[in-house]
């Protein structure tokens, strides 16, 4: 008897279900939809009605570019290197580093002709950024460079590579840019108006799309085309096409389809949350399996999945602490790339800590954390639970050491030797070793380099810069505000009326700390 949450087959006469412990016969689907319907055709189902729509608004670029976001966020199955929204940090020996749909790189805002950012993403190895503007205008950018790419642009994305850029014009066709050869061409679909929703591959010569009017997931490789089924979303595709995982709107199941196109139903139910590892092979995902119950699980391309956490929440691959500054911003994207190499033997926290080995799934602690980060090397990683902030060395099998009771919020240096930290009465303290220091009372937010031997934060409305996490090193200058702050490996930020830029000299000593 197949279970219709998680996809288990259980033995005959089995009264719950053996992996995730639903009640068997289970309740109907959602939507009501009694266990092996087909899915409906695209055009009477909803899922196929809300890409129509994203189609329709793409003809006008401004309104076109929201209405896909929007539908995006709600629906579709999108995949991007690095997020472009919410604030991300590259490790620091890549150029790149994204924040809020602005590229920087050297030190300095990436905004092409002064003209507003709308939003920018990088390759997953940070040697390319690709930015669109306000004016519909695409660059592509390297070594701080910019290159104009097209006019009229809707969507856009950059393969892991950073050697292709591909995006869909306000007529819905669809562009490769050679980044080398500066020069775009059309992706061989003739003059078929596409879904703007595009995946492509690490090297950037395989593109998963749909057409318009048209219910069918295509496969494109070179001048080749290959269509894989109908009513499927792309979700992701490895070089050569070898590997495709696919999203089906009216069953809401993943699938995995392999070179002859052969779908094989991978779970129901999913949540809204997948990880692609950088090699577009492997995947990891999580079900609704009933009221507060939810199971994640890792997926290697053709394999049934493997149980990570059975429990009451997901499963995100932890990032590195120069791979993510704000532990939200996963929430806003159905599908992202991670640069990593491969899950495997790499440490994954939500509902606990888990850690993938040769046996499968290791729970390293069952215990719920938040807000996990880890060094650029992954062996050390810093989380909370509730309030108190611990640090855990991987290779050890001691429990993680309490560092701090009252933490707020966090960041870590990229070795993990410093860790600045904010507790609820608003004192900003950073700690090296055991020595915990008091830089600020009342602070507001906080950004550190990553290197942690600077710290900006605000505090009444004004920002303040700590050199090196002693008390009598802070420094400000007057009238310096900000909406926004943001740093990377090179410089510290601001975001003013006037759009982003460097931080100006603080040359004004002051003790916040009294």
């Amino acid at each position: 008897m197949k279970c219709a949450y998680c996809g288990k087959r259980n033995k005959p006469g089995a009264v719950t279900c053996t992996r995730c412990g639903i009640a068997l016969p289970p309740s109907p689907p959602p939507e009501g939809k009694p266990e092996g319907e087909k899915p409906e055709r695209a055009g009477e189902a909803s899922g196929a009605n809300e890409i129509e729509k994203r189609l329709n608004a793409s003809k006008h670029p401004a309104a076109g570019l929201i209405a896909v976001i929007a539908a995006v966020l709600a629906l579709a199955v999108l995949i991007i290197c690095l997020a472009t929204s919410g604030s991300l940090i590259l490790p620091g020996k890549n150029a790149y580093s994204v924040c809020d749909g602005t590229a920087f790189w050297g030190g300095e805002p990436v905004a092409p002709n002064g003209v507003k950012t709308v939003a920018a993403s990088t390759s997953a190895n940070g040697r390319r950024a690709a930015v669109l503007c306000a004016d519909g205008t695409l660059y592509t950018c390297r070594s701080g460079e910019d290159t104009a790419v097209a006019k009229g642009v809707v969507r856009f994305t950059v393969s892991g590579d950073g050697k292709r850029v591909l995006f869909v014009d306000e007529s819905s066709l669809l562009w490769s840019y050679d980044c080398s050869k500066k020069d775009a061409a059309p992706v061989c679909l003739c003059s078929d108006a596409v879904n703007p929703d595009i995946v492509v591959s690490p090297d950037g010569k395989s593109v998963l799309v749909s057409k318009r009017g048209d219910s069918a997931l295509y496969l494109i490789k070179g001048r080749k085309i290959k269509k894989l089924g109908e009513n499927y979303l792309p979700v992701s595709v490895s070089d050569g096409g070898k590997h495709v995982f696919a999203f089906s709107v009216s069953e809401n199941a993943l699938y995995y389809i392999n070179r002859k196109a052969k779908a094989t139903f991978i779970r129901s139910n999913i949540e809204t949350e997948l990880f692609i590892n950088s090699r577009h092979d492997e995947i990891v995902f999580s079900t609704n399996a009933g009221t507060g119950r939810v199971i994640t699980m890792f997926c290697r391309a053709g394999k049934d999945p493997v149980e990570l956490i059975n429990g009451e929440g997901s499963v995100a691959p932890v990032m590195p602490v120069s791979g993510v500054a704000d532990s939200e911003m996963f929430a806003y994207y159905i599908v992202t790339s991670c640069p990593m190499t491969t899950f495997k033997g790499k440490l994954f926290a939500g509902f606990g800590m888990v850690r993938l080995g040769k046996k499968g799934a290791e729970l390293i602690d069952p215990t719920p954390v938040n807000s996990p980060v880890a060094t650029d090397d992954y062996g050390t990683v810093y989380y909370k639970i509730g309030s108190e902030l611990f640090r855990r060395t991987i290779k050890s099998k001691k429990d993680g050491a309490s560092l701090v009771e009252d933490c707020a919020n966090f960041m870590i240096s990229e070795n993990g030797s410093v860790v600045w930290y904010r507790n609820h009465d608003g004192e900003l303290r950073c700690r090296k070793g055991s020595k915990d220091t008091l830089i600020a009372l009342g602070a507001g937010g906080f950004v550190i380099k990553p290197n942690g031997r600077e710290a900006l934060f605000e505090k009444d409305g004004f920002l303040f810069l700590n050199k090196g996490g002693r008390a009598k090193q802070t420094f400000t200058a007057d009238g310096v505000k900000a909406d926004a702050i943001f740093a990377d490996e090179k410089g510290i930020y601001i975001h003013t009326e006037e759009g982003w830029k460097t931080l100006p000299d603080m040359t004004d000593k002051v003790d916040l700390s009294k």
